[in-house]
């Protein structure tokens, strides 16, 4: 990944932003930047497993990181239960009401202490 990085910084971060900002990273949302994945999987994949223990997944469309492991002591079994959202549709549907929420308190100026 050194030498990657020293070749391609930009491109490397832009990658590497893209897998940790969202659940998903789908060829159509940035072509060029997925196919330099692609081309780099190797690379990619060792980084995550050597230094975080995560998996990298990735196809002909779609990217993802699968993280084993739960460090956050206040996530419960039961939380985990609640948001274990294992198809791209769910995942797509509960951002979905997130931004309407989100939205929503923006047009009525509340803020989250107002709750």
């Amino acid at each position: 990944m050194t030498n990657l990085l020293q070749q391609h910084p930009g491109r490397v971060q832009a990658a590497l932003n893209i897998l940790l900002e969202s659940p998903y990273f789908y060829k159509t949302d940035d072509e060029d930047l997925f196919f330099f994945l692609r081309r780099h999987q190797r690379e990619f994949a060792d980084f995550f497993k050597t230094y975080f223990n995560w998996d990298l997944g990735l196809d002909a469309k779609c990217a993802r990181l699968y993280k084993p492991d739960w460090f956050n002591p206040r996530i419960t079994p039961g939380n985990r239960d609640l948001f274990n959202f294992t198809k791209r549709d769910e995942c797509i549907a509960f951002m979905l009401l997130l931004e309407f929420f989100e939205d929503l308190q923006e047009r009525e100026s509340a803020s989250v202490e107002d709750a």
